[in-house]
């Protein structure tokens, strides 16, 4: 356990950076791991004791597993009563949604998208994010082949738009395709990687799921790959 301070937090998106001694450069936090009450309580220059673990993460060294208010103890009843299990307590909201002045329609325009979640070997970018929503497109190019990844507790869903995919997962030797009109399903925590056999970008749209860290990039190939 740390006890740092909130440097950056970026609601639109859903992730922020935290800074302590023992994490030099930075600590990268998602929303769906942090044990409060919603996004008011993150606010840049405030106190929070975290987790963290030493892996890369969108430029960061550091990663935290949980983050919560100072001046309660990790196991305790209080960090229970915070802390619940599913979607996280971020995805609280105060909105209300009345019939007759119902959320306007909103166009993310393709050239308005931003680099994000980066896998080598792929090109991701983001459309929006909302809390328990990331919706964005990623580009493969020929003859490229991903670093292996799983997405958390996310559910992804890729709709192919041109190439070949070429998805290689834990559990199955043999690669699995998909093409232009083909709908693909990740499930969360199912370490793969992508590839590119064709002689053309691939390109699919992403929709995820579930709260969840984006992506998380590992070092080794699972069973039964190497």
């Amino acid at each position: 356990m740390e006890r740092g301070t909130v440097r950056e937090w970026h609601d639109e998106h859903g992730w922020g950076v935290l800074d302590s001694p023992a994490t030099p450069g930075g600590c990268w936090a998602h929303f769906s791991y942090v044990r409060m009450g919603g996004y008011p309580a993150v606010e840049p220059g405030a106190e929070v004791c975290f987790e963290y673990e030493v892996i890369g993460q969108d430029g960061f060294d550091f990663r935290a597993t949980a983050v919560w208010p100072p001046g309660v103890e990790p196991g305790s009843p209080d960090l229970d009563a915070i802390h619940v299990e599913g979607p996280s307590p971020a995805l609280a909201s105060d909105l209300v949604i009345e019939l007759d002045q119902p959320a306007p329609v909103r166009v993310f325009r393709g050239p308005d998208q931003v680099s994000a979640d980066p896998t080598p070997g792929m090109d991701r970018t983001l459309a929006f994010e909302l809390p328990g929503l990331w919706s964005g497109q990623v580009v493969t190019a020929p003859g490229t082949t991903s670093g292996w990844h799983h997405h958390d507790r996310n559910d992804s869903s890729l709709y192919i738009v041109s190439g070949i995919f070429r998805f290689e997962f834990q559990g199955r030797a043999e690669p699995l395709d998909a093409v232009a009109g083909d709908f693909v399903h990740v499930p969360p925590y199912t370490v793969h990687r992508e590839s590119n056999p064709g002689d053309e970008p691939s390109v699919a749209v992403i929709a995820r799921v579930g709260g969840g860290i984006p992506t998380v990039n590992v070092d080794q190939a699972p069973p039964p790959h190497r």
